[in-house]
This record gives C-alpha cells, sequence and structure tokens, in this order.
C-alpha cells in the first residue's frame, strides 16, 4: 500500500490473518486515498482505495473526475521542484520501483494526455538523472503504458523553450539553485556558484538556461528518434531508421518513395470497440485495401496531428494505443506512408 498523496512515504506490506484476511494497520488510516497494488496470474492489478470510507462507483466516478481536474490545475501554476512537480516525479519512480502501471496514477495519466506537460516533465527528469540513455528507456515505458510514442512530440522539438519557460519560477529556488551548480561545475566553472544572491547571479543563471536548453533538446530528438525506431518489424531495422531520422531531424529533406509497389500491410485490428472503429472510419483513404486501410486511418491521424491540424494527445486512450500498435507493427510501411505526405506539406 502506498499514500496517494505523499508517494515518498514508504509503502506498507499489509499483514494477513488466516481468519480475518489483510489487516490494514491503524497507523496509516490516516492516509485516506492509498494506491494497493497486488498480483493476479502474474499481473500487477493496481486499484484505489479510501481508508477513511466506502467507494461506491458514482462515488469512484466523481472522486476520479475531481481529482483530474484538481491535478491540471496545479500543473498549470507549477514551477521546477514545487511540491506538484515533486510529487509527480516521486510517483515515476515508483513506478519503476515497483512495477507500476503509470496507467494507474492519475497524476502521470494528466502529464502523458498534455505534450507541454510531457516536454516539462521529462526537462525536469534530465537534469536530475545522470544516466541519460536510462531514462530514454524508462520514459519509453512510461509511453507504452500512457499510450502515445515520445516522437508525436516532435512538432514542438524546434520551440521547447516556449514549453519549458513557465517551469522557472523564482531564480533562487533550490531546484534552480541546484540545477546552476551542476552546470557551473560541468564546465569547470565553480567560481560561478558564488555569484548566487549577487547582481551577476540573474545574466549567469540565463545562460545556464540556454546551454541547457541545447543540450536538452539535442537529447530529447534522441528520446523522440528511439521512440520512432521502436518496432516489432524484425527486418528492414537500416530503411526504419533512416526514415525515422529523416522525419525528427531532417524533415526539410524528406523525399518522395515508391516501396509500395511490392510491400504490403499483412495485418489489422477486427476486434476494435465500435466507438473505435467509428472514430477512425473519419480518417478513410481512398482506394486502399482492407489491411492498407486499417493503417493509412492511423497514418492520417498522426499526419494531421503532426500538421497542428488536431491534437492526438485529446484522443481517447483506445484510439492512441491502436495507432501505436499500428506503427509498431507496420513501422517500415507507416513510415513511408507519413513521409509521403509529409513531402507535400511538412510541420517544419
Amino acid at each position: 500500500m502506498l499514500s496517494l498523496d505523499e508517494p515518498t512515504v514508504a509503502p506498507i506490506d499489509l499483514p494477513y490473518d488466516n481468519e480475518n484476511g489483510y489487516i490494514v494497520p491503524d497507523e496509516i488510516r490516516a492516509w485516506g486515498k492509498t494506491l494497493v497494488i497486488g498480483r493476479s496470474r502474474g499481473r500487477i492489478c493496481p486499484t484505489m482505495i479510501d481508508l477513511t470510507q466506502d467507494l461506491t462507483p458514482e462515488v469512484r466516478r466523481q472522486n476520479r473526475e475531481s481529482t483530474i481536474n484538481r491535478i491540471n490545475e496545479e500543473i498549470k501554476s507549477a514551477t521546477i521542484g514545487d511540491t506538484t512537480w515533486s510529487r509527480i516525479i516521486a510517483w515515476f519512480d515508483n513506478c519503476q520501483k515497483y512495477d507500476i502501471p503509470a496507467s494507474s496514477l492519475l497524476d502521470l495519466m494528466c502529464v502523458g494526455n498534455s505534450p507541454e506537460n510531457l516536454i516539462r516533465f521529462a526537462f525536469q527528469l534530465w537534469t536530475i538523472k545522470e544516466d541519460k540513455d536510462l531514462l530514454i528507456d524508462r520514459l519509453q515505458i512510461f509511453a507504452k503504458d500512457l499510450a502515445f510514442q515520445w516522437f508525436w512530440l516532435i512538432p514542438k522539438s524546434s520551440g521547447l523553450l516556449r514549453s519549458i519557460e513557465p517551469l522557472i519560477g523564482e531564480p533562487s529556488c533550490p531546484a534552480m539553485i541546484r540545477i546552476f551548480s551542476q552546470w557551473a561545475i560541468s564546465k569547470g566553472q565553480i567560481e560561478l556558484i558564488y555569484s548566487i544572491n549577487t547582481e551577476a547571479f540573474f545574466m549567469n543563471l540565463m545562460t545556464c538556461i540556454q546551454e541547457l536548453l541545447v543540450e536538452f533538446t539535442e537529447w530529447f530528438k534522441k528520446l523522440c528518434l528511439t521512440s520512432a525506431c521502436e518496432t516489432y518489424v524484425t527486418n528492414q531495422k537500416k530503411d526504419i531508421e533512416y526514415y525515422a531520422n529523416q522525419i525528427v531531424n531532417e524533415p526539410r529533406k524528406l523525399c518522395q518513395s515508391d516501396i509500395f509497389d511490392n510491400q504490403y500491410v499483412e495485418l489489422n485490428q477486427d476486434n476494435l470497440d465500435d466507438d473505435t472503429r467509428k472514430f477512425f472510419d473519419n480518417y478513410v483513404e481512398g482506394g486502399k485495401s482492407h489491411n492498407e486501410a486499417w493503417m493509412y486511418k492511423r497514418v492520417n491521424v498522426l499526419y494531421k496531428h503532426l500538421l497542428g491540424e488536431e491534437n492526438i494527445f485529446d484522443m481517447p486512450l483506445k484510439v492512441r494505443r491502436s495507432i501505436s500498435f499500428c506503427y509498431q507493427s507496420t513501422t517500415y510501411l507507416f513510415l513511408v506512408a507519413l513521409n509521403n505526405k509529409l513531402v507535400i506539406k511538412n510541420y517544419v
């Protein structure tokens, strides 16, 4: 059991009594909303309970809606290192530590439903975590849980400052001092730390942010490229890397490809629910066979998102999961189809 409001509090293992079942210790009843984690047939099965009251389905629904609204409002005004972001990052760490699906936590779900929040989240983790390659691996798992792919954020990679700027609150807050000090030490200019609380600090801090932004942008594009190359397809790796790199790093150099003359989509999803099927029917591409039509509907959704005409993060999780599954199952053909559309009208 973990406290939903205090993710840094050590988890409690429930003792089991043969006569009474699991027993909740009296000392944790003040936690209120609590995440309970168990296993069923080898799968992690988290659920939320309230130690102060019984939750009916209607109360659960109301609690969920009010909590999502509260979290979204908190994030809007949150700054780097404050209690809101500290709580969110602590839950991210707990997900890795205790094998909790990120989709089971509303804090992380609210982050995953907003491109701006995702960029701010990634930036803060980038400033904290020493192993940047390991962080990319962890963020890939995070994305899979929350039904998105990092390369969907590529149009925003040329203006990351606009997303990150709201994070920067009081320059003298502990989080900013930490970032500035790390930057000064990495440059071998430890004397810059002594400018903190002086008139020179603000100018030095601006230089720090500008240089870190360049480094973060490079790393963020690496994250997006890794995401775009993640696939279930075992062959054509070099071709996948080529087209993914063009879309992520060199969109101005995209060229038309004619590989569809001898390539075919070999699968689809026939088990979709009616609402999801009807959603994708709005993105039909004429003249395509059954399997190709299935793929092109998802290509068209992502294409419109990259152009800024629609926001894929506003779409239902089932839709996003279907797009991700299609992409990773047909990666080479999907990339080529997307490439050919972006040749005509690009997001740059």
